[in-house]
């Protein structure tokens, strides 16, 4: 089986447990944003009893579509993760922003279409199933009550980042999240000089003591944003896969309560004058 993104394939892995070969369409490391698939994965597709796809115009980016007609199995099944989850807009209403793992329960969500998937494609994985399905559930859900009862006292609060990545975590927990670039810009794309003013305006107007950083950004922002009194903080959109990572979904819930932590530190209390 292959799965498009990174998320997913901890998912779909998860779910499978040791009925089936789980790998990333793209190589450890890769952007769904940049990378494009290649020649060399024709071979894996047209062994791959499934492809789980995100949806929302993501694989697109990946050129995949070409590929498919270039020779996957006939057989081949895909199934579209995103399939009956709620979207919100990226760059206009009619463009929906594709990073919905990054709220829990529309993880949950995709997991559920997975595991359906899983049953239909794949009979050796159907043994099982149920209890691995109800595990990643049960994962997720208390995941979601975990960061619920760390960021409810920040509830309503803005916070700061570079991109909208983040705007499906923002909206489950309940923050304002302003984004410093517009949508449509390249996910590495950073503010530059000419964006101090702004930034120093909108972090003193909403009490800030930093800004949420995706990996990949702007060298030169660290400095930008010393200028201002603030922190760059990492919050990871989870596109990439660390091919050290332990199997089962760890990796996806250490890295969602990391983004907790700096969402609250983004947040805390300043220094009195």
């Amino acid at each position: 089986m292959l799965a498009t993104t990174a998320p997913l394939t901890l998912v779909t892995r998860a779910l499978a447990g040791p009925c089936a070969r789980v790998e990333p369409l793209l190589p450890p490391g890769g952007d769904p944003h940049e990378a494009q698939a290649r020649p060399a994965d024709l071979l894996r597709l047209r062994r791959a009893a499934l492809l789980v796809e995100n949806g929302l115009e993501l694989e697109a980016e990946l050129s995949l579509e070409p590929l498919l007609r270039s020779g996957a199995a006939p057989d081949l099944r895909r199934v579209d993760s995103s399939r009956g989850i709620a979207t919100l807009p990226s760059g206009g209403p009619s463009v929906p922003n594709p990073h919905i793992w990054l709220d829990p329960l529309r993880a949950l969500q995709q997991g559920i279409t997975i595991a359906a998937a899983l049953h239909a494609a794949i009979p050796a994985c159907r043994d099982g199933l149920p209890a691995r399905q109800a595990r990643l559930e049960a994962q997720l859900r208390d995941l979601d009550l975990e960061l619920r009862h760390q960021l409810t006292p920040v509830r309503e609060r803005t916070v700061l980042g570079l991109h909208d990545l983040g705007a499906y975590f923002a909206e489950r927990y309940g923050l304002r999240l302003t984004s410093l670039m517009p949508p449509g810009g390249g996910e590495h794309q950073a503010p530059g000089p000419g964006d101090l003013q702004r930034i120093g305006s909108l972090a003193r107007q909403h009490q800030l003591r930093g800004i949420l950083v995706e990996p990949g950004a702007s060298a030169g922002l660290d400095g930008i944003l010393q200028d201002l009194g603030l922190r760059a903080l990492p919050f990871d959109p989870i596109e990439t896969l660390d091919p050290e990572a332990p199997p089962g979904l760890e990796p996806y819930l250490r890295r969602q309560r990391a983004n907790a932590a700096a969402v609250l530190a983004s947040l805390a209390p300043l220094p009195a004058p």
